[in-house]
């Protein structure tokens, strides 16, 4: 791919380009018909692409969707290559429409601004299939090539000051757009934006999912204006006394939850917020540290006859601007209802749309009472600890819950989770593991369909006891994000599954997003630390683990994480003062095994390998026990500790994938078979 291309760009700097949009119509619709075809169809088109951009000195910036975002130094590169496309495409016969326009662009990092930008992706909106779009600015560049246009005069886009003269270029295979049906982006085009939203977020998950796609964390300053990023701020009280901390989180999760059910809006979680409940600081600041550009504000007031108001108001946090603002009357018993009539007002105001993958009929469970929700914030914190005790107390408050309303399929589905986990700890045997995770789960759903954390937790339970290959895991997570597409934990999934393969650049982005959604959340840090430092970039990782050993010091996943991190490091120093602060003494006595071997000194690693099948004959020895005598050379005991490990699921087979062993090439057939019982071998669908 051509590098020439905006190449001596930095912060400061700008440069003018042809930019070009490319999108695909119907791309659902093509889905739904023959998935597995459209798949194999994307997959040579963008071949094509990236060959068709070489030839004619364009970059690709970014892949989003089933659209793409490109630059040329030269207009008439531009045009030649959207014709090579075209060309292409009608072999496939896949409707593509192309938008281009000649502006300035700003380059930071991998992501890239500008007017230009905003303009050419209104010019692609207004195209149908098979058409070649491009503004005055590139015509002026190209209008003595001998090339045949028709203009489709001047037009209003959303969003953009000056109205834009648009051309459609002529030739056999091309389509006109009728000037007097145009559709898309347009100023007085109203609920339009529907479908970018769609093709934006929906058609995203789609798509990564099949493995195909990159997420780019840029989207949403180059379509700010099509998708709301939001924080809901926590709520303030004047004059109410009667609620305690708990029934006011419970207030914001409710909402939360409501709203990152809607497509077309990117909503944090409540724990994004919560530090900022008694804050001085301005919306600006807050929206800028939060990377959002919305925050949702709500007040609290004590009414006459002992009702409640609630007053809420918007702030887009670009300019400081109230933007949206609602009052809302409740009694004090139905405080903690649905938050329906707000999140739907709020939606309607940002032309957000409504969820449409929620299954008609279906039944669904009831909300949650103040005292329901307590029992389970407490029971989500506990588990979030990863400890055998934390798990219990989870598991207590969770059936507690459950007792209370025998119809909450949120408590079975975090049951299901939490015993998924305890496996994957080594706190419970397999089968009894295995048997109450897909129980549990399996109550979830059949209580509640249209809920995204029952198909997150059958997806764990499926992910954790081998039991359906990768591409079915990613399915059921895709469910979830249908569902909830704010959902991170269902994106710290899918990014685990693909860190698992090995396929480090699409599990970055699926952390990234997690992140962005639920920024101080342990294992999203700790598994985009452990990401970045497998695509080799240290100085990140560096920082991500230091920011999890600040936040959570005491946590021995923390330490186990800095270990890895020193091991990768060499610093065998930090490796064993962090040691020496894990409480557990068998994973003290792995990671000393583990130095022994990467330090050569395999006689000492054979006696911590005895001390440890001796002392400890019913927990799993681990990977440092494999790496042990595969380093030794005994590819017997090797296999005998794969094959114990395999029959009891053992969670650090997952890593496989991603560890140098000798016996790999000692036996490749019968380690190709090992990793495809674990599900390490991914087939997209």
């Amino acid at each position: 791919m051509s590098q020439a291309v905006i190449r001596e760009i930095d912060d400061s700097r700008r440069s003018q380009c042809a930019i070009m949009f490319t999108d695909i119509l119907g791309f659902t619709s093509l889905m739904h018909q023959d998935e597995q075809r459209t798949i194999q169809k994307m997959e040579s088109h963008r071949n094509q692409l990236e060959i068709l951009h070489e030839k004619y000195g364009g970059e690709i910036i970014q892949y989003y969707g089933d659209g793409s975002l490109s630059v040329f130094n030269h207009a008439i590169d531009a045009i030649h290559c959207a014709m090579a496309i075209q060309q292409n495409v009608v072999r496939l016969n896949l409707p593509l429409k192309i938008g281009i326009h000649k502006g300035d662009i700003v380059r930071k990092g991998s992501a890239v601004y500008g007017d230009g930008i905003n303009v050419a992706s209104r010019i692609e909106s207004i195209g149908v299939a098979h058409s070649i779009l491009f503004s005055e600015a590139i015509w002026e560049d190209i209008r003595h090539e001998g090339l045949e246009t028709q203009s489709l005069g001047s037009l209003h886009f959303k969003n953009v000051d000056k109205p834009i003269k648009v051309r459609a270029l002529v030739m056999d295979g091309l389509t006109v757009p009728d000037k007097n049906a145009l559709e898309g982006k347009l100023e007085n085009r109203q609920g339009r934006q529907y479908r970018a939203i769609l093709m934006g977020t929906v058609l995203v998950f789609l798509l990564a999912i099949a493995g195909m796609w990159r997420y780019n964390m840029y989207l949403n300053s180059l379509l700010d204006d099509d998708i709301t990023t939001m924080g809901v701020m926590p709520f303030r009280f004047e004059g109410v006394k009667s609620l305690d901390a708990s029934f006011q989180s419970g207030l914001l999760e409710n909402l939360v939850t409501y709203l990152s059910s809607f497509h077309g809006m990117q909503v944090l979680s409540s724990h994004s917020t919560e530090g900022y409940a008694n804050s001085t600081e301005k919306p600006t600041e807050i929206g800028e540290e939060l990377s959002v550009s919305h925050l949702l504000y709500g007040t609290l007031r004590q009414g006459p006859d002992d009702s409640i108001r609630i007053n809420m108001e918007l702030v887009d946090v670009r300019n400081g601007r109230n933007i949206w603002a609602k009052s809302y009357n409740r009694k004090p018993e139905d405080l903690f209802s649905d938050p329906v009539d707000i999140s739907s007002d709020l939606a309607d105001f940002l032309e957000a749309r409504e969820n449409p993958y929620r299954l008609e009929g279906a039944t669904e469970s009831t909300r949650m009472s103040p005292t329901t929700f307590r029992l389970i914030a407490e029971a989500r914190e506990e588990a979030e600890r990863h400890t055998a005790e934390s798990f219990a107390l989870s598991n207590d408050l969770l059936n507690l819950a459950i007792a209370k309303d025998s119809s909450l399929a949120l408590g079975y589905a975090l049951l299901s989770q939490n015993y998924s986990q305890m496996h994957a700890y080594g706190f419970l045997e397999t089968q009894e593991a295995q048997d109450l995770a897909e129980q549990n789960g399996g109550i979830a759903l059949y209580m509640d369909r249209n809920m995204a954390e029952g198909y997150a937790s059958n997806a764990l339970m499926q992910y954790t006891f081998y039991e359906a290959e990768p591409q079915e895991i990613l399915d059921l997570l895709q469910e979830a994000v249908l569902l909830r597409p704010s959902y991170d934990y269902a994106y710290h999934l899918m990014g685990q599954v693909h860190y698992d393969l090995g396929e480090f650049e699409m599990a970055k982005n699926y952390f990234q997003l997690a992140l962005k959604l639920n920024p101080d959340n342990f294992s999203n840090l700790r598994m985009m630390a452990k990401t970045t430092l497998a695509l080799g970039d240290r100085r990140l990782a560096n920082k991500l683990f230091g920011k999890l050993a600040g936040k959570y010091p005491e946590l021995t996943d923390t330490k186990l994480a800095l270990v890895d991190y020193y091991f990768s490091k060499r610093d065998f120093d930090r490796v064993e003062k962090v040691m020496e602060d894990i409480m557990d003494p068998l994973r003290k006595e792995q990671i000393r095994l583990r130095l022994a071997v990467e330090q050569d000194d395999l006689t000492l690693a054979g006696e911590l390998a005895k001390r440890i099948t001796t002392e400890y004959p019913n927990r799993d020895p681990g990977l440092p026990l494999l790496l042990y005598y595969d380093k030794a050379g005994n590819t017997q005991k090797s296999w005998e500790i794969l094959d114990r490990a395999l029959a009891n699921k053992a969670t650090w087979l997952k890593e496989l994938k991603n560890v140098d062993l000798r016996i790999k090439e000692a036996d490749p057939d019968r380690f190709s078979e090992l990793l495809e019982d674990v599900g390490l071998v991914h087939e997209p669908a």
